[in-house]
């Protein structure tokens, strides 16, 4: 009677929506090679994922070359500013060093991760679609961060070039052969042969 009594609420619990034990069993109390994912799902999730990191490598991929360029520049100009500078140390403020140091290393750095950023997408695109593509590293800056630096290299360069000694400047109005010869006689005129 028990028994007949303990079928019939199993039986009554089932057709409720109530799930027994056998339903919540675990994945690994299943028996072996029985998958409960659906193969065509596991496909379409890959195929989104695929999606989503190509698409998140383009945007990636063209900021780092909208930034290549200030980058670039800007580390050449700050370059070739500390380069002279290097002869006039004494005449530098210390802390206009280390800012300089500081920034030029931040330049190259950013342009080359910004530079492989770009490699890197060029060599996916020539993969074929199919293929699945491995996500690009994400850039060591930000926008603003890149505006700031930018803006920074270009103060430190005013700085450095303000503090170094400056060639004489010509006086305004006079050749160059005229102020290298101060008190020597004018020179002659000469005159061409004309048409009559």
């Amino acid at each position: 009677m028990d028994s007949r009594v303990l079928e019939q609420e199993q039986r009554a619990t089932k057709k409720k929506g109530k799930k027994t034990d056998e339903d919540l069993a675990l994945p690994d109390q299943l028996e072996p090679g029985v998958s409960k994912s659906n193969p065509k799902k596991e496909e379409k999730s890959k195929a989104a994922t695929q999606k989503k990191i190509r698409a998140t490598n383009v945007t990636q991929s063209n900021r780092a070359a909208k930034a290549m360029g200030p980058l670039q520049s800007s580390a050449t100009s700050l370059g070739r500013v500390w380069q002279r500078a290097e002869k006039h140390l004494d005449l530098v403020p210390e802390g206009v060093q280390e800012s300089c140091k500081r920034i030029l290393n931040n330049l190259e750095s950013w342009a080359a991760s910004a530079r492989a950023c770009v490699n890197q997408q060029e060599a996916n695109k020539s993969l074929p679609a199919d293929a699945e593509v491995a996500a690009l590293p994400p850039l060591a800056f930000t926008a603003e961060d890149l505006k700031a630096i930018v803006k920074q290299s270009t103060e430190v360069s005013k700085v450095i070039r303000d503090s170094m000694p400056r060639k004489e400047v010509a006086a305004v109005g006079k050749t160059p052969a005229e102020n290298t010869q101060k008190d020597a006689p004018p020179a002659k005129r000469r005159r061409g042969k004309g048409n009559p």
